[in-house]
């Protein structure tokens, strides 16, 4: 309870009746327009009805997948010593004969080639298993982003960025691949970026 007290005596005003008359009282609250929960931008956004809006943020993550994914190229294109493709079956010889000189070769960017078996995928990752002689296949992981080439003027060109999926899902048995790869193992290659051939 609250006692008000003016020129005449006192008023008793219970604390239930003080909130609700504050709210009324103060301007923001009573000059405030209504406006319906469906005509909010926040209500458009996340049910789909803002084209405009969708429209932007599908060019500022394509615009965001691309400067990642020149970006990692651009790492690894620098480290690398050769840019001579070197043979997936050749790496689990290599690490069967001496794996210390193995490590120190395989622990930094190279170029592969490798002809496509299977894609398999857990989750978001996916794998794209290369051929060997020995039928176990090699276990390629490609970099989570990839460049979609295509021809412009007679020279191929990055012209998007996809996810690995939506990547290695293009393509069947038998493709051809050539693959800059951040490290090798003997029988896994990490962070790839693909290049059907």
């Amino acid at each position: 309870m609250q006692t008000l007290q003016g020129g005449g005596g006192s008023m008793i005003i219970p604390r239930k009746t003080i909130v609700p008359l504050a709210l009324f009282l103060c301007p923001l609250f009573a000059n405030a327009e209504y406006q319906k929960p469906t005509e909010t931008p926040f209500y458009k956004r996340a049910t789909g009805q803002d084209t405009e809006y969708e429209q932007k943020e599908a060019e500022r993550q394509k615009d965001e997948a691309m400067g990642t994914y020149n970006q990692a190229f651009e790492i690894l294109t620098s480290k690398l010593e050769t840019t001579e493709a070197i043979d997936v079956d050749q790496i689990a010889k290599e690490w069967s004969t001496n794996a210390a000189r193995a490590q120190l070769k395989y622990d930094k960017p190279h170029v592969y080639r490798g002809v496509l078996e299977k894609v398999t995928v857990m989750g978001q990752d996916v794998v794209m298993v290369m051929k060997s002689k020995n039928g176990n296949g090699v276990n390629v992981n490609p970099f989570f982003i990839q460049g979609v080439l295509s021809v412009v003027d007679g020279k191929r060109q990055f012209v998007d960025a996809v996810g690995a999926i939506e990547y290695a899902a293009q393509f069947d048995a038998g493709q051809e691949f050539t693959m800059l790869c951040d490290r090798a193992y003997p029988k896994q290659l990490n962070g790839c970026l693909m290049f059907a051939e």
